[in-house]
């Protein structure tokens, strides 16, 4: 009801109706600090609202719906951990599957994997890390709305993040979180747009290997930014690969960005903590650039 409180249970939204939703205590992820005391959100599909249990907090939260959907074709699979189901769904707007597990399973080169609004974790049935196919593209609704949390961890680099993949992969528009390693780990070419990487406990985005451009991306409260290996080659932007850059790398506990060898690297259109990015020999202290063998970057 209209200025009610939402408990731990599922609730029903009508479409075109109002949901009035209480956040307690602080905001658990930046940029959504909006949300704060209660809110109301106009509903334009018939969706529902869930709590979410994050580190012991809860809140209620309504996914927001755009009015203006993906082009809907045979093409394109959707997935809600809200109101998806595995089992029984087929991948369609109205009938959503539950995991980007079981999208993966349906997708073939050239498809997308649209993400509807939610929190994709151990907790809805995800396996960790996801794995970008081959030419699949893995789009969220908004990286506002969209949440992938990294689970627990076993031993292996490419296992202690939440996203990884083959070449050519590609993932744009959600948030990505984990508190056990990297965000995303990649020996191979994949491209990473319009998303955001917060708190993880490794890497933002720890690339080894291949050419991968990063765009219009944010990376911040994580233990380094950026990593890149002696054997990848990537654009942050103005680089090789038409890279146009737009990203924010700020805040990150040790550096921003980190270069293991000595390279040229293009990294114009970005903003760092200072105006002018700083750097040095040693990944600490917060500095914005770091590399141990000196690195020429074009700004």
């Amino acid at each position: 009801a209209d200025g009610g409180v939402v408990g731990t249970r599922t609730v029903p939204v009508p479409a075109n109706g109002k949901f009035v939703g209480l956040l307690t205590g602080a905001s658990l992820f930046p940029g959504v600090t909006e949300l704060e005391g209660f809110v109301k959100i106009t509903a334009s599909q018939p969706m529902a609202a869930a709590a979410l249990r994050i580190e012991g907090r809860l809140f209620s939260t309504l996914p927001a719906v755009h009015d203006i959907l993906p082009w809907r074709n045979s093409h394109i699979i959707y997935v809600s951990p809200i109101i998806g189901q595995d089992s029984v769904y087929d991948g369609s707007f109205l009938r959503p599957f539950k995991t980007i597990r079981k999208a993966q399973t349906v997708a073939d080169r050239g498809w997308t994997i649209y993400l509807l609004p939610g929190l994709y974790s151990e907790d809805s049935g995800e396996d960790f890390p996801i794995y970008l196919k081959y030419c699949v593209l893995i789009r969220g609704a908004d990286a506002r709305s969209v949440f992938i949390l990294g689970g627990s961890t076993s031993s292996g680099p490419a296992e202690s993040c939440a996203v990884t993949g083959e070449n050519r992969g590609l993932i744009a528009d959600v948030t990505i979180m984990n508190p056990h390693g990297h965000g995303i780990y990649a020996d191979t070419t994949i491209g990473v747009n319009d998303c955001r990487f917060l708190h993880c406990a490794g890497t933002g985005i720890k690339l080894i290997g291949g050419r991968t451009v990063i765009t219009d991306c944010t990376l911040t409260g994580n233990t380094i930014g950026v990593f890149v290996g002696a054997e990848a080659d990537p654009d942050l932007g103005g680089g090789l690969y038409y890279g146009t850059g737009g990203n924010v790398l700020m805040g990150n506990h040790h550096c921003d960005l980190f270069i293991e060898d000595k390279c040229t690297i293009g990294l114009r259109f970005n903003r760092w903590d200072s105006a002018f990015p700083s750097w040095g020999t040693v990944c600490e202290g917060g500095v914005d650039i770091a590399s141990p063998t000196g690195v020429f970057y074009d700004h």
